[in-house]
């Protein structure tokens, strides 16, 4: 069963509105909040499925029932950060059509793909970089090269990416990383109020302003996407 809560409103977050290839988690059903004095409450609502996936109610506070906190997750509550987290079924995304895990979880859950990142781990002349970019594009090396005043750059093995991020590859997120990467996101971010990145697990997104993220990471904006 997915679930998915909204953190309460903090001062200086996002608006409302709209990795690790982990897909966007699926929208909740009716359901309504109040907010005053920069705080908000939220009323659970009876779920809906769509798509292969189950939204539950949505709910206040740092963690969904049997769902651990990631450090990705950690950082936006102490940060002060107004998120969104989704959740969903992720061994029910299907790839039988033969796009990437994003994709298919984009379209499983009915979501705007464009909104949705990946988190790739890349090598840039030996040092290692974060790259976020949209699941609707591949990673253009040469222009991540180019932004981090390198040569060359290559993806990074999957055990050098585990073992660096802290995260398994399939969930990792941009932030709360074990170690501190230089982060570049694709520049497509910057034309969207909200955007999903994944919060540090298979099937987890979080759905945040770009502003923010670029800020928690101190993260640059560059054309490194391409279609």
């Amino acid at each position: 069963m997915a679930e998915d809560w909204t953190h309460p409103l903090r001062a200086g977050g996002v608006g409302s509105g709209s990795g690790a290839d982990a897909g966007p988690g699926a929208s909740s059903g009716a359901g309504s909040s109040t907010t005053s004095a920069g705080s908000s409450t939220t009323s659970a609502s009876s779920s809906t499925t769509s798509a292969g996936s189950k939204a539950a109610a949505r709910k206040a506070g740092p963690t969904t029932p049997g769902r651990k906190a990631t450090p990705a997750l950690t950082l936006l509550e102490q940060a002060g950060v107004e998120y969104l987290l989704e959740t969903f079924d992720s061994g029910r995304v299907s790839t039988a059509l033969g796009e990437g895990y994003g994709l298919a979880a984009a379209r499983a859950l009915q979501v705007d793909p464009d909104t949705v990142f990946k988190t790739l781990m890349v090598k840039v002349d030996g040092d290692l970089w974060c790259a976020v970019i949209p699941v609707t594009r591949h990673l253009d090396l040469k222009a991540v090269a180019r932004a981090a005043g390198g040569k060359r750059a290559g993806l990074a093995a999957v055990t050098e990416a585990e073992r660096a991020t802290g995260y398994a590859v399939g969930g990792i997120s941009p932030l709360g990383q074990r170690a501190k990467h230089p982060t570049l996101i694709d520049s497509s971010a910057q034309a969207l109020d909200q955007m999903l990145v994944s919060a540090g697990g298979r099937g987890m997104d979080v759905k945040l302003a770009p502003g923010d993220l670029a800020r928690l990471v101190e993260a640059t904006f560059v054309p490194i996407g391409r279609l």
